[in-house]
Parts: C-alpha cells; structure tokens; sequence
C-alpha cells in the first residue's frame, strides 16, 4: 500500500543509485545512452520538443536519439526495476509522481553531494526528464 514513507524510499533508492552512487553498469549506461553523443540528462525532453513540432514527428526524435539507443534502454530497464522494487501497481506509481511533482516528499537523508541542499527544486526541476527516461524503453520497444 502506497504512503508518502513508501514515495520518499522510491525517490530516495532511485535517485542514489541513477545520480549519487551509480554502479557501473548504471554509469555505463548513461555514458552509452547520454554522454558518448555528448548529450546531458535534458536532452531527450529537448530534442523531443523540437521533433513535436516538426511536421515529419516523431521521426526526428528517433533518428537522433537512435545513436544512444541500447545504452538509454538499458538504463530504462534498471530504472523500470527500482519502480518495480518499491511500487506495486500503477496506481502506487501514479501517486508517488504526483507527490514528487508537489514537492511533498522531500528528504534531506544521506548521501548527497555538497551543495545540493535544495532537494526540492532539483527534483522539480528534473521530474520531467525522468518521466521520459523511465518511458525509453516503451518508445524503442514500439519502434
């Protein structure tokens, strides 16, 4: 049953093992979806706004983000794994998005790097892009 303790354990197991203490597979991941084209963690939801309002949609969008293709549907597979680790259902997954983009589950728990004081706002500020990560691998599987 989802409460706000289950949303902020989400949140706080998700962001330390894709931002603050990845694993090397995870770190590979990024590098081959994101950081080998030099691309950075915003990119997708960029490129995704400029092929929405290309005529020829959404095949801009896939032909760019094609050359990190493998790389952003595995990092989309451990993320749909840490999901599935602490929510159980859609709804559950639903409720924990909304109470992120409300700013409601803040949690100032270990570990975060210096400076990054204001979880909130980053969060906030990163929700969007996470939400098209997390949909990678349902966009390339449709391919």
């Amino acid at each position: 049953m989802y409460t706000q303790q289950v949303g902020r354990e989400f949140w706080y197991d998700f962001d330390n093992q894709t931002l603050w203490q990845r694993t090397r597979v995870i770190a590979d991941a990024f590098q081959r979806g994101y950081f080998a084209q030099n691309w950075g963690l915003d990119s997708l939801p960029d490129f995704l706004r400029t092929s929405f309002s290309d005529p020829s949609h959404p095949t801009p969008f896939e032909t760019i983000v094609d050359a990190g293709r493998r790389g952003l549907l595995d990092l989309a597979a451990i993320q749909l794994q840490i999901i599935d680790r602490h929510l159980k259902s859609d709804d559950e997954i639903r409720r924990a998005f909304e109470d992120f983009g409300q700013g409601i589950l803040f949690d100032d728990r270990s570990p975060r790097p210096p400076g990054h004081d204001d979880r909130t706002k980053i969060r906030l500020q990163t929700g969007v892009s996470r939400g098209i990560r997390c949909s990678s691998q349902r966009f390339f599987a449709s391919a």
